[in-house]
């Protein structure tokens, strides 16, 4: 039922391990389904880390991956979560961001947990995601004012899905990084 969305336990529950186990349900429905012949996953970011756990534990999964906002050396991956200024989502400073928050399904819920967080301030969204000079500034405001949650759960365990290789998949593979990306 919409707006009906729970929002489980953000350390214990949502991890990237359970979030590819639930993209590989959705995949098996979809191909049992008949209507499809071939799957292609788009993953930016951490989505390209979920995708490339697919491809590592079932490589049958997919035909084909797009990687896009997506490095798999993990070496720059604390500078970027330092800049990203981690706040509890009941503690974002922006008043704005934090009542879109809690106006989402499950959002109040969100606002009391102590493992929902989300990134400290315009500056340190700049900082993590965007090239100075090399984006509009349109284009931030809009992916400032329509940024989500993440959990405690899923940043402690985002390099699980890619902590092995995918040696078994022999599905097509395309990977976009940006000239700025790090």
């Amino acid at each position: 039922m919409i707006a009906s969305s729970d929002k489980p336990d953000g350390l214990n529950v949502v991890q990237a391990s359970t979030e590819v186990e639930i993209l590989h349900e959705f995949i098996k429905q979809a191909r049992a389904s008949g209507k499809y012949s071939n799957i292609l996953a788009v993953g930016h970011s951490f989505g390209s880390i979920q995708i490339t756990g697919i491809a590592a534990k079932y490589p049958s999964d997919l035909d084909a991956v797009i990687l896009t906002g997506f490095a798999p050396s993990m070496v720059t991956v604390p500078l970027a979560f330092t800049a990203w200024s981690q706040t509890l989502a009941k503690d974002q400073s922006d008043a704005a961001i934090r009542a879109r928050w809690a106006s989402l399904p499950g959002g109040s819920t969100a606002m009391k947990d102590n493992s929902y967080m989300g990134t400290g301030s315009p500056s340190s969204d700049r900082f993590a995601f965007f090239a100075r000079g090399a984006y509009d500034e349109d284009a931030f405001k809009l992916a400032y004012n329509t940024k989500q949650t993440h959990t405690m759960g899923e940043f402690v365990t985002i390099g699980d899905p890619i902590s092995k290789p995918a040696t078994d998949y022999k599905g097509h593979v395309f990977v976009v990084t940006g000239e700025k990306d790090m």
